[in-house]
């Protein structure tokens, strides 16, 4: 399932998101609304306070969801594309170039996205762009 990691926020407006490895637990469907719900409010909450946040999608571990759930995330996302557009600075993926080079074409191809998005296939790369954010 996601899993929304906020340890970054407050200092540094940062939502890291993650995937575990149960995706077939009964209350996945629950839990998915709970954090994309939040991530809404967090990307609002910037909005409210005149400032953007970084959206962190760390690959690293975990599973790659189902068809089914990654069509409900982005489906999500297209539904809130306004809020992404003004409070996200930019989005960073953050994963290892096989896992990341195979999923995210077939992405991009149901979800455009509304503000830059950097790819990072090493912690040196995601450290760059998380240090040339505007300030």
């Amino acid at each position: 399932m996601l899993v929304l990691d906020e340890k970054l926020w407050v200092s540094d407006k940062i939502l890291k998101v993650t995937s575990s490895s149960d995706w077939s637990e009964p209350d996945t469907d629950i839990m998915l609304n709970c954090c994309l719900e939040r991530v809404k409010e967090l990307i609002s909450e910037c909005i409210g306070n005149n400032t953007r946040c970084i959206l962190l999608l760390h690959c690293t571990s975990g599973e790659v969801p189902s068809f089914y759930y990654f069509t409900k995330i982005f489906s999500f996302l297209f539904g809130i594309r306004d809020i992404i557009n003004k409070g996200v600075e930019f989005s960073v993926i953050y994963g290892e170039k096989d896992s990341i080079g195979n999923v995210l074409p077939n992405i991009l191809k149901i979800y455009q996205p509304t503000r830059p998005l950097h790819l990072a296939y090493t912690k040196e790369e995601l450290k760059a762009f998380l240090k040339n954010r505007e300030k």
